[in-house]
């Protein structure tokens, strides 16, 4: 019971919190027990990701670090979508990533669920997925793969 009213608490100054709002809206719901990998790298990247704070250029231009957010690649914004779903620099990469998505969608009851999306792809638990456990963690091991064969953000 205490756990249950301490979890409700935390839910409602999640909710009402002004900060980290992009996080929230990757995880709006708190107490969930996050899936992490193995490779310390990797998991420091996936943290940045959700909270939205990585070493890619429309991050660290925020900062002041970086005079521009055009992409390395020449193509576009440096952000986590480009990252993810656009960049030339990850094509290999983005191909297994979309590849293991196909596989996870064919063997899926719910394959509208499983649209690629930045989203999607570092949340796949968000509640309104009604993915299974098991689609949840094929995901969240793609993704973790996709990351650490790409670089560390």
């Amino acid at each position: 019971m205490i756990t249950k009213q301490c979890n409700s608490a935390w839910q409602t100054r999640w909710e009402r919190s002004t900060v980290a709002r992009s996080t929230y809206d990757l995880i709006p719901t708190v107490g969930r027990r996050l899936l992490f990998p193995d490779d310390r790298c990797c998991v420091v990247s996936y943290a940045r990701l959700l909270l939205d704070d990585t070493l890619l250029k429309v991050h660290q231009q925020r900062y002041g670090i970086e005079g521009s957010r055009e992409c390395k690649c020449g193509h576009g914004i440096d952000d986590a979508h480009h990252f993810f779903l656009e960049c030339e620099r990850y094509g290999h990469q983005r191909k297994l990533l979309n590849d293991d998505i196909g596989v996870i969608r064919d063997n899926s009851n719910n394959k509208a669920s499983l649209n690629p999306s930045v989203s999607f792809l570092l949340a796949p638990y968000n509640n309104n997925r009604n993915l299974t456990l098991q689609e949840i963690y094929e995901v969240l091991l793609a993704v973790f793969h996709f990351i650490g064969h790409s670089r560390c953000l």
